[in-house]
């Protein structure tokens, strides 16, 4: 890696702690949020920590810009997922020092396992590695729309059998959640 492509990734891990430590929210952009949710969704996002709304929310703008010339029905469920992709990290008492120590642990679930027995530690490691997958259990229990379902549970990973739409929704969520 270049000194370049280093001081880059310094910088944006800087910054991203930074937005976790203070996010801050304009009241047009949760008014603009909720309208693209239903009255039980928008009680799991306002449920999220505040780090993790305003990622949601980071995201959610970055689709809205990509999401330009999908169809109305397409564009609404892009942005419903981008603003609830990280639901199942309010399974755990997640912190700041769970979220770092998560990356430099290389977000691998190998290298959380010596953590399990940690209950301070063990837990909320353990929903950050999987929080993808407990999101999408619990948005299919409560009986959500099977492609939102898919949306979440595949938001870090390849899309197992989904239509080709679908897809394509799927790597706009990942690309803004790259990004942000």
């Amino acid at each position: 890696m270049s000194k370049k492509t280093s001081f880059a990734r310094i910088k944006y891990r800087v910054q991203q702690v930074g937005r976790a430590l203070l996010p801050t929210f304009t009241r047009e952009e949760l008014q603009w949020a909720a309208s693209f949710l239903s009255a039980e969704e928008h009680e799991v996002f306002r449920e999220m920590a505040p780090a993790d709304r305003r990622h949601c929310l980071d995201v959610a703008h970055i689709c809205r810009s990509m999401a330009e010339q999908l169809a109305p029905d397409q564009r609404r469920l892009l942005l419903t997922a981008a603003l609830l992709h990280d639901m199942g990290k309010r399974q755990g008492a997640i912190r700041l020092g769970h979220r770092i120590f998560f990356v430099l642990l290389g977000s691998r679930r190998s290298r959380i396992v010596p953590f399990k027995r940690w209950p301070l530690v063990g837990r909320p490691l353990h929903v950050i590695a999987r929080h993808a997958r407990l999101g999408a259990a619990e948005a299919k229990k409560r009986n959500w729309a099977p492609d939102l379902v898919a949306l979440i549970r595949h938001h870090h990973d390849q899309s197992g059998s989904m239509s080709d739409e679908n897809r394509r929704l799927l790597q706009m969520l990942q690309r803004a959640d790259n990004l942000c």
